[in-house]
């Protein structure tokens, strides 16, 4: 790939306007809750949201669940919430779906 096609799929690939969706989401959230930063009370369940959030993206198709998506998975990753969480960049051989 030449450099080109590189900084051409960066451009593509850019989407400032999801990450300042859902950074509002998290300021009001923050907001509403009292919270500071991405720590999160240890009371929330964070994967059982991400779970529920999914399940309504896929009942009704609103993309909004799929910000609020974004936003709980990086608060999981800062809160590591999962008893084996960590990271390990590895291919896991899974792609998106052929329809």
């Amino acid at each position: 790939m030449t450099k080109e096609q590189i900084d051409k799929l960066f451009i593509e690939l850019d989407t400032k306007e999801i990450n300042q969706l859902c950074t509002n989401r998290l300021v009001m959230g923050s907001l509403r809750y009292n919270a500071t930063g991405l720590k999160t009370d240890p009371k929330y369940d964070i994967l059982k949201t991400i779970q529920l959030k999914l399940n309504l993206y896929n009942s009704d198709g609103n993309q909004e669940h799929l910000l609020d998506l974004i936003n709980y998975a990086k608060l999981e990753i800062i809160n590591r919430t999962h008893p084996l969480a960590h990271f390990n960049a590895v291919d896991d051989g899974i792609r998106v779906m052929i329809k």
